[in-house]
């Protein structure tokens, strides 16, 4: 599956944290952002085309900024948006549940990390399906 990583202003703000940088796919495209929305990088916009894909699978922080905009934004660009509600997050508690109304009103599909995953490998028996559990049971610790 392509995976794109975004990091906004990692020169200020840092770059994504270990415990998630380990579980990014190698060669995945790391692409710096300004804008909030991913849209607002070209590097963005010109990898996901390169993709060919239409369903788009979106987790990240700052759901009321970033995740939201980004959202909208492949809404608007003809995608099939799915966001897993357990990888998303803001700073403030009292910011996530009206980012969260307005993106499931434009249409974005709600989902979980676990969900999302099961339907990609389908079967147990896939050969991801060992190195998935291994990693769902890894995500439970953060929780």
């Amino acid at each position: 599956m392509p995976t794109l990583v975004t990091e906004q202003y990692p020169q200020g703000l840092g770059h994504t944290a270990e415990e998630l940088a380990r579980h990014v796919p190698r060669g995945a495209r790391v692409i710096e952002k300004r804008s909030l929305s991913c849209h607002g990088a070209p590097e963005f916009v010109d990898a996901l085309r390169a993709t060919g894909r239409q369903q788009i699978l979106v987790a990240g922080i700052e759901t009321h900024a970033c995740v939201n905009q980004t959202v909208h934004d492949l809404l608007e660009g003809g995608h099939q948006v799915h966001v897993a509600e357990d990888t998303t997050s803001s700073r403030l508690a009292r910011d996530v549940a009206p980012a969260w109304a307005k993106m499931l009103g434009a249409g974005m599909l709600p989902t979980t990390s676990e969900q999302a995953l099961l339907e990609l490998v389908e079967t147990a028996e896939a050969s991801e399906f060992r190195s998935l559990q291994a990693m769902l049971k890894d995500a439970k610790r953060w929780q």
